[in-house]
């Protein structure tokens, strides 16, 4: 069985998101845009490759985005099938009221199901409200 779904990108920011980095590893599908303007919603389509050997080679990609015009915030998007599948928001150089710098967010993925991450805000006071996720220290 495939998996797959999508993942909905929200910005409700003033600046415009530039992916400075994407890279997959045996993903069937990770094409994220150049640029997310800013108040726009973006959905990209995910989906692992599922091989025989799936179970012996880890499935990953990662898209990084910095903030146009906010200080070089940025924040990357991470998904693997390392024990189970999943998507992952890690703030590299970012901070919201609900997460300090480094929080990493999961993404509560469900097979053929779509999940959200909406920033909103400004500089130093941007806000997270993304639909099915906890930090990944709730979920440990």
């Amino acid at each position: 069985m495939k998996r797959r779904g999508k993942l909905s990108l929200i910005n409700h920011t003033a600046y415009d998101w530039i992916k400075t980095y994407q890279k997959n590893y045996r993903m069937a599908s990770w094409h994220f845009p150049e640029i997310i303007p800013a108040n726009c919603t973006v959905d990209v389509e995910i989906e692992w490759q599922k091989t025989p050997q799936s179970w012996i080679h880890l499935e990953d990609g990662q898209a990084n985005y910095v903030l146009f015009g906010s200080r070089d915030r940025s924040f990357q998007i991470k998904a693997s099938s390392q024990g189970g599948y999943g998507i992952q928001i890690y703030f590299s150089n970012l901070i919201t009221k609900q997460f300090p710098l480094g929080s990493t967010i999961n993404l509560e993925w469900k097979n053929d199901e779509g999940v959200q991450f909406k920033l909103a805000g400004m500089a130093d006071e941007f806000y997270n409200e993304s639909k099915e996720s906890k930090s990944l220290e709730e979920t440990l």
